[in-house]
């Protein structure tokens, strides 16, 4: 069977061994104790050129369009045993819905942090009796015009307690199944929504949590929109994604997306 690696990627595989031998495993278990990896770890990450290698160079990405990179970061990853550092649920999949349908706008305000690390990004899909089901959202985005009014529950969200920019999944049309499920995106985080650590079977590290709030989480919460930077596109058609991989991240949720920043005045997400 031919090697599918070329010597390029064997040279990117030792840096990855490398970071992973001098800047994860030697603090590794301390992390696992205090369920979080810190914020520096990914700031070295970017350093290092280990994170969205994908993104176009215009947005201060490598611009390498090229999956076995991925892999290879993710087998140094599990080569090291070290299950706390999200690298790819960042890179794999949450940035990916910026770079497919975020508007130019959105790509220029947020992907450069992605990039170096700045940026931690994590989604908030699973759901309370729902699981990662997309059919199964019960939270709904209703549109008022100027604001979008939030009402649900997530749990489970990796990188969640560390993360400056959330993605959260959302039933904005109950009429239009998988069509009517939307994307916010909200870059302070979950700052001003109570949290709680998740106690679970999987990563101690990862930064996993539960948004919790009595009786739910985002009831009414009202997050006003500017119309004009809102992006809003279906999604039927399917990506220009040579591996195929953004296809299957964007056809899976079809609809929707808008960005989202924190009023610090205000206990609610202000979505532009």
């Amino acid at each position: 069977m031919p090697d599918v690696y070329t010597p390029e990627h064997e040279d990117f595989r030792k840096t990855a061994r490398t970071f992973y031998e001098r800047e994860v495993v030697p603090f590794h278990e301390q992390w696992e104790k205090d369920g979080i990896v810190p914020r520096e770890l990914w700031l070295k990450a970017g350093e290092a050129g280990l994170l969205c290698f994908d993104v176009p160079e215009e947005y201060d990405g490598p611009g390498v369009a090229d999956f076995r990179y991925n892999v290879i970061l993710s087998d140094e990853q599990t080569r090291a045993g070290a299950s706390g550092p999200g690298f790819s649920v960042h890179t794999d999949i949450i940035v990916p819905y910026i770079t497919s349908i975020g508007t130019d706008e959105q790509k220029q305000r947020w992907l450069p942090g992605c990039v170096s690390g700045e940026t931690i990004t994590a989604i908030a899909m699973t759901e309370p009796g729902a699981g990662s089901d997309l059919q199964g959202v019960r939270t709904t985005a209703v549109d008022k015009g100027d604001h979008y009014l939030l009402n649900g529950s997530k749990t489970f969200i990796s990188n969640g307690i560390n993360a400056d920019l959330v993605i959260v999944v959302a039933r904005t049309d109950p009429e239009a199944g998988h069509k009517g499920i939307s994307l916010l995106v909200d870059h302070q985080g979950l700052g001003t929504t109570e949290l709680v650590d998740v106690d679970a079977v999987g990563p101690d590290a990862s930064g996993l949590l539960r948004v919790v709030r009595d009786p739910h989480p985002l009831v009414d919460r009202e997050s006003p929109v500017d119309h004009q930077a809102r992006a809003e596109e279906e999604h039927d058609r399917e990506p220009d994604h040579e591996d195929g991989r953004g296809a299957l991240l964007v056809s899976s949720v079809g609809g929707r997306a808008a960005s989202a920043a924190s009023d610090q005045s205000r206990p609610h997400r202000v979505l532009r």
